[in-house]
């Protein structure tokens, strides 16, 4: 009886197995879905839908509750990434004292997907909606953003100054200072088309100055779907948003130069060239500014200790 109950295991697992095989061969990107899965089921966080009242639903992750005692960090992701960017800060902060939320902007991750450009003012409206929701909307709330969002989060503080403790914004996001690659030369329509797993390849040594180590095919591969999968959606922010997103705006620095804010930027970003923290340092006088030598547009990759080292002197401050 044991005999054919280990038979019957056996094969349950096996037939599990060789279907999880087919869907990775037919749909590769699969296989990212899986690894976002496991990564937060590894992690101290837990991932949740939040549904707004216009029909949109927001996916993010969550650590711990707000409480009086403790410090809420909200973190916004990248152009093309997506909660999982930030789940290495996980082990840095300590559950009693930090309340920490991670969200998928609109077209990225799991959250809504709208087939059209998307303005930033829209943005900004879905961004407003989340925080309310989830009743993070007390002077006590810190924003993080990294790329695109850490003008997203500059730009929302500009629109609500009370609502926000302090800025962290690492490499933030600037058209004027984009650093131009062959690879991204795609034309108007700003959608990018990775054709094979040596622009994959690419695509990742621009993004870490050839530091991430090399990645095994199959995982490349799933990658590259996955990527192409959602350029066109991706394509749509980028579309709304054209040469709005500027993180060098004096008007945009001007509001928000009272508040208390750290700066983060590797000296050898090869996406958002680094030379765009002059004018942010010098309009933010309360700005504490921490160039990471040889340090590469993909800090929570490559620079990840030099980084939350930084992030954390701000933190323990409150």
């Amino acid at each position: 009886m044991i005999w054919l109950l280990l038979q019957y295991l056996c094969a349950t697992i096996l037939c599990g197995l060789l279907t999880l095989a087919v869907w990775i061969y037919i749909k590769p990107s699969f296989l990212i879905a899986i690894w976002k899965r496991f990564v937060v089921f590894k992690s101290r966080f837990h991932s949740n839908f939040l549904h707004l009242d216009d029909n949109t639903y927001c996916s993010y992750i969550e650590r711990g509750s707000a409480a009086q005692d403790k410090q809420t960090i909200l973190f916004i992701h990248g152009y093309q990434g997506s909660f999982v960017d930030f789940l290495c800060v996980d082990s840095y902060f300590d559950e009693n004292k930090y309340h920490l939320v991670v969200i998928d902007m609109l077209n990225h991750g799991y959250s809504t997907i709208i087939n059209r450009p998307i303005e930033l003012e829209e943005m900004m409206a879905f961004l407003r909606k989340v925080i309310v929701k989830l009743e993070l909307s007390s002077d006590k709330l810190h924003l993080v953003g990294y790329s695109m969002g850490g003008f997203f989060s500059s730009y929302y503080t500009s629109l609500y100054p009370n609502n926000i403790a302090s800025l962290v914004l690492l490499a933030p996001g600037s058209m004027k200072y984009f650093v131009k690659h062959d690879l991204f030369e795609q034309g108007d329509d700003l959608c990018l088309t990775i054709k094979s797993n040596s622009e994959m390849q690419q695509f990742m040594d621009i993004l870490g100055n050839g530091r991430i180590p090399n990645i095994p095919s199959v995982f490349l591969t799933a990658l590259r779907y996955h990527k192409n999968e959602y350029s066109n959606i991706h394509a749509q922010v980028a579309r709304g948003l054209r040469d709005k997103t500027e993180i060098t705006s004096i008007d945009l620095l001007k509001k928000i130069k009272e508040f208390d804010c750290t700066l983060i930027w590797g000296d050898n970003d090869q996406i958002v060239d680094c030379r765009a923290a002059v004018p942010v340092k010098e309009h933010l006088p309360k700005c504490k500014f921490h160039s990471i030598k040889d340090g590469s547009h993909g800090l929570l990759i490559t620079d990840i200790k030099e980084t939350m080292k930084f992030m954390m002197q701000h933190f323990e401050k409150y």
